[in-house]
């Protein structure tokens, strides 16, 4: 879930583009919106269904512009990606996480490459546990220097 929602994260703001046109990145000031001079007819410009006020739409498209070209939005996309750790560490803790050769057995006889299958009961993985398994593991690396 994390790994894919990280790595899907400008295919999430390629969504929010197609969906905001280029209106977003053209928005006129927001002064612009309530000036005596341009602000009536901005506000037109607006418009989309009448039963929406026009500062409604113009509350929305400004919160997608501080979402996707704001000074910020490219440290929100990189921090997307990378917030919560790199998409490749996080497939190393998922496969810390899982018993490969047994679920390879599951595969074999699902295939009929094996004609019995024991039952597969994944343990459940405490983060405790996970740091005991990687203290272990640096133990066994130290021991073999």
């Amino acid at each position: 879930g994390r790994r894919l929602a990280g790595e899907m994260i400008y295919e999430e703001y390629k969504i929010l583009a197609d969906l905001s046109g280029g209106l977003i990145a053209t928005l006129p000031f927001e002064g612009s919106f309530f000036s005596e001079d341009v602000g009536e007819l901005a506000m037109k410009y607006m418009q989309r269904n009448p039963r929406v006020k026009p500062e409604n739409v113009l509350r929305c498209f400004k919160g997608i512009e501080a979402f996707a070209v704001s000074e910020i939005a490219g440290l929100l996309q990189v921090a997307g990606l990378h917030g919560g750790g790199s998409p490749a560490m996080e497939t190393i803790t998922m496969m810390m996480r899982y018993d490969v050769e047994k679920l390879k057995n599951i595969s074999k006889y699902l295939f009929g490459i094996k004609s019995k299958l024991k039952r597969y009961e994944r343990p459940t993985v405490t983060p405790r546990k996970q740091l005991e398994k990687f203290r272990k593991a640096m133990k066994g690396k130290k021991l073999e220097k």
